[in-house]
């Protein structure tokens, strides 16, 4: 007697070197056997017979289950995974070489925060090997409503707990620690995410959900008041949604749901502006500040203006290669020691809020713009890996991740190019904590990337579209996350 269905299966599912992919090709091969045995018991076939016949037209199981493995394995993403390591280490190397001698003795300044930098470079690449190699993004959906509820709590007890005020901002508090909220926000996107993913298919509700489930990280960067965070998250979780409303992932049409998403959108900002006015008088005041900057900055040259006033100097005086004309604001020489100890931190601010503003003004606009294209093209390179992830919730993390990253980019050019009042570290070459950050969001994009032959959608599901992909076999073909078999 010849092989069983069973013994078939087996056979084949050991070719597969990938086991994480078993599970998903096992149930849909199994699938396609039923319904085969199932064809041939219809035509009279005994079932001894149908058993035979069913195993026979599936073919040679080692020859089927090579071609699988071809596909359902990791695929490296190891160009862009390179570059943005490449790119931590440049921004910690760049501090580093900029710090200053004050004496003979070789004594340096800022060396300091030079090698703090170094270490988060460090801490960037490990973060990003670990995420990159370690993370499931199909864990977020399994958990979506622990995590979910879990970072709404840890989001309220950063402020119950306790929080210092600093520059009119609220840090958290914890054990005598004051931290950032912020950043912490930037986590709220993958899973946010993840709660979109389980809304398919579901109309309305699920378009209902998806739209207050970005709040309470809204409400997150509200309360710092971090405005500029409260807009790059928004703008993240938008992108989120309209990718789902292009595949029209909530079964509403993909026209209908995009304009309702960008409608209900556009009333939000409006309604959320004017509470802002009537309710949170604070809040309105850093909004008010940050137009008069952004506006009139010589109407508080010494202070809220002083920055948009410096760089706007800065690039007046720079060349295309050498350095600037000119000195820095304050001048560094007095930030050397001859000032006091605020120009020191002035320049230090300078430099790691700044970076290609100051870059530009020690080697050139051409240096400065050099850093910059360098940035562009690792997200370009980033949004291509996204755009072409194709599982559900892969795609959906990849293009909140790479939104938010994309958004940090444009905010900190326009502010080193003296536009914008609002501040934000340049992805991955602005270094600190931040840069750790974001390692880890660019290595969850690529682990979504790594893992999408390995994942796959439940049957039934309406997934976003991407191009088809084919196993190199005839008897086996891969498309669209469907496994198809020619029949003899």
């Amino acid at each position: 007697m010849g092989q069983t269905r069973k013994e078939w299966l087996q056979t084949v599912t050991a070719q597969l070197r990938c086991r994480r992919a078993v599970p998903g090709v096992e149930r849909e091969l199994e699938n396609h056997l039923s319904e085969q045995y199932n064809a041939f018991v219809a035509q009279g076939c005994a079932p001894e017979e149908a058993e035979r016949r069913t195993v026979e037209s599936m073919g040679d199981p080692v020859l089927a289950g090579g071609a699988l493995d071809r596909v359902h394995r990791p695929r490296p993403a190891w160009g862009p995974f390179f570059m943005v390591a490449a790119l931590l280490l440049a921004g910690a190397l760049l501090r580093f070489f900029w710090s200053v001698p004050v004496s003979a003795q070789g004594v340096y300044l800022w060396r300091e925060g030079a090698y703090q930098s170094l270490a988060a470079a460090l801490a960037g690449i490990a973060v990003l090997a670990a995420v990159y190699f370690c993370m499931d993004v199909s864990l977020l959906a399994r958990w979506t409503k622990a995590l979910y509820i879990g970072l709404a709590a840890v989001s309220a007890y950063g402020f119950l707990a306790g929080y210092t005020l600093m520059n009119g901002r609220r840090l958290w508090t914890v054990w005598g620690v004051s931290y950032d909220a912020t950043h912490f926000s930037m986590i709220f996107i993958p899973i946010y995410a993840a709660v979109v993913y389980r809304q398919r298919g579901r109309g309305w509700a699920g378009l209902l959900v998806s739209g207050f489930a970005i709040v309470p990280g809204l409400w997150l960067c509200i309360m710092v008041p971090h405005l500029a965070a409260a807009c790059v998250l928004g703008l993240a979780g938008l992108a989120v949604c309209l990718v789902c409303c292009a595949g029209d992932w909530y079964g509403l049409g993909g026209k209908k749901s995009f304009a309702v998403v960008l409608g209900v959108t556009a009333g939000s900002l409006v309604v959320t502006f004017l509470l802002v006015l009537l309710l949170m008088p604070g809040l309105a005041g850093s909004l008010q500040r940050h137009l008069e900057v952004l506006l009139a900055p010589d109407a508080n040259a010494a202070g809220a203006g002083y920055w948009m006033n410096a760089l706007r100097r800065m690039w007046d005086g720079m060349r295309w290669l050498g350095p600037g004309d000119g000195s820095l604001p304050l001048g560094e020489k007095a930030a050397l020691g001859t000032v006091g100890e605020f120009a020191g931190k002035a320049v230090r601010e300078l430099r790691a809020d700044y970076l290609l503003a100051y870059a530009g003004w020690r080697y050139g606009i051409a240096c400065a713009a050099a850093l910059a294209a360098a940035v562009a093209g690792a997200l370009a390179w980033l949004w291509r890996t996204a755009l072409r992830t194709r599982s559900g919730i892969g795609r959906l993390c990849a293009v909140g991740c790479c939104a938010l990253l994309t958004m940090h980019g444009v905010l900190n050019l326009l502010s080193c190019l003296g536009w914008s009042s609002a501040r934000w570290m340049l992805p991955f070459l602005d270094g600190g904590w931040t840069g750790v950050m974001q390692a880890g969001l660019a290595g969850l994009l690529l682990s979504a990337f790594r893992l999408d032959d390995v994942l796959r959608e439940p049957q039934g599901t309406c997934a976003p579209k991407a191009p088809a992909r084919l196993v190199p076999a005839g008897r086996f073909a891969y498309s669209d996350g469907t496994l198809h078999i020619r029949l003899r």
